[in-house]
């Protein structure tokens, strides 16, 4: 969290020194002077890139293209679900957020279905707890020992890395 805030100043201070008023930084314009700098590790993005089969070797630039590009997509999509969530007049950013965001802006349609699926894991998790909750306060209620009752917490059920990079041919040597 630190090192966010960190980074956070340094974009202010960069903005500032360009000319830019207090309070609206240019995410873009700052974080493109400094290209060396990155959010995402490296090493984390060369791996999920390795998972492609399609991807044998990258090179060092390439890897920092991919990391410099996906920060731009993550702040600009941030930009624009708090836009969402303020408009709203909330300060709260929801899934439903980043789905309304990815359906209407043309720019993040490849993230369309994937952001809809997660909104809909995240409804069913929702209704679940709602649903262990109620279940949890009927048996406390009509229990008259008034013992603790744990619910098990089911694994959040989530995609694979490889499920979004279609399978190979068999026989194909790496």
């Amino acid at each position: 969290m630190e090192r966010y805030h960190k980074k956070l100043e340094q974009m202010e201070l960069i903005h500032l020194e360009a000319g830019g008023a207090p309070g609206q930084s240019d995410e873009m314009h700052s974080a493109s002077k400094d290209i060396t700098n990155f959010v995402l590790p490296l090493g984390r993005i060369k791996k999920i890139a390795k998972l492609d089969p399609d991807v044998k070797n990258l090179s060092k630039e390439a890897i920092a293209l991919i990391g410099k590009t996906t920060e731009f997509v993550i702040a600009n999509l941030a930009i624009d679900v708090g836009k969402v969530a303020q408009l709203q007049n909330r300060r709260k950013l929801l899934p439903e957020d980043v789905a309304q965001v990815c359906s209407t802006r043309d720019r993040f349609a490849f993230l369309r279905q994937d952001i809809q699926d997660l909104v809909r894991e995240a409804e069913q998790e929702r209704k679940n707890k709602q649903q262990n909750n109620n279940a949890s306060r009927d048996i406390l209620g009509n229990s008259q020992d008034k013992k603790i009752i744990t619910t098990e917490i089911q694994p959040r059920s989530s995609k694979p890395l490889t499920a979004y990079f279609p399978s190979t041919a068999t026989g194909k040597s790496s």
